[in-house]
């Protein structure tokens, strides 16, 4: 199996992501991503995703709440759940990610793996997203379960297929069990501010490239401002203009690096009238210039 690298993300109006994980007969793929100075911007997919920070301090950043990953530890992603990963360190970032659609493990939806295992956990609204810490022996095993599977499919020998559906599969009965285990319950609130917060994600992806306010982005869900304002920062901890540049600035990056366009351009096209602004924003959530960022991503893929 070819393990992949960051690309530019291609998502949906709804900010679903369109690429596709795998195939049909073996819908898993891996990821090798250096996050040193590429952002994983934010989007959300039907398969699961687990990933590892093999290097570095990662910010993983979901509708259902903001950690960092160190180097060592890792995390569980349910389906349907947005999220965007970023680099939180000065120096080198990289992870290891697998992301697989639930059939790899069930197979149909008329088998007993569907239906006590997989159908349990991808319902369960408290289950949006797990960290996993290795000192914690159960989440170990997970980790341990991610790596082993993660390698498999990265070597490809012989039966890889196997070895990688049979790790992930004790990966899902561990998170399975770990449905049973006591654990503080999201608030009815908290859920319906995670839905709302989800919904206005939407709104933001589909008019970024546009001026938008936050009284917009409230009536998307019938909110008023200071409610919409009380969601984002309960949920996500930022405020919605600050998640408006966070998108704008993530395309951005996007065309910088696969793109000769002008700045200009760029910053038109991503929602910045002003280009000083643009630059200015930039800097001050990436650490460098566009230009310098452009520069960066030449160097790391051999570009002139």
């Amino acid at each position: 199996m070819k393990i992949e690298a960051m690309c530019p993300m291609e998502t949906d109006r709804w900010g679903r992501e369109l690429a596709t994980h795998g195939s049909l007969f073996f819908p898993l793929a891996c990821y090798d991503d250096d996050m040193t100075f590429l952002d994983v911007s934010w989007h959300w997919h039907e398969e699961l995703e687990v990933i590892l920070a093999v290097q570095g301090t990662l910010r993983v950043r979901t509708s259902a709440g903001t950690f960092l990953l160190q180097e060592g530890e890792g995390c569980f992603l349910n389906t349907g759940v947005p999220h965007e990963v970023v680099n939180a360190g000065e120096g080198p970032a990289r992870l290891h990610s697998l992301v697989f659609h639930s059939r790899l493990i069930a197979g149909s939806q008329d088998s007993v793996y569907w239906e006590k295992y997989l159908l349990p956990l991808l319902r369960d609204p408290e289950r949006k997203l797990l960290r996993f810490l290795p000192d914690i022996p159960w989440q170990k095993q997970a980790m341990d379960s991610i790596a082993r599977a993660w390698e498999a499919a990265a070597q490809e020998p012989r039966g890889f297929e196997f070895t990688a559906r049979e790790e992930l599969s004790r990966l899902v009965l561990l998170l399975t069990d770990e449905i049973t285990r006591p654990r503080q319950a999201y608030t009815s609130r908290q859920i319906r501010s995670m839905e709302r917060v989800e919904r206005m994600m939407e709104f933001i992806r589909e008019h970024y490239a546009r001026e938008i306010s936050v009284a917009e982005i409230a009536r998307s869900v019938a909110l008023s401002q200071s409610e919409c304002i009380r969601c984002f920062r309960e949920t996500l901890g930022i405020t919605p203009f600050r998640l408006v540049r966070q998108v704008r600035l993530g395309r951005a990056m996007e065309l910088l690096a696969e793109t000769e366009e002008k700045m200009e351009s760029i910053a038109l096209q991503c929602g910045f009238r002003d280009v000083s602004y643009f630059v200015r924003a930039f800097r001050e959530e990436k650490g460098c210039t566009p230009g310098s960022f452009r520069r960066q991503c030449r160097t790391l893929t051999g570009g002139d």
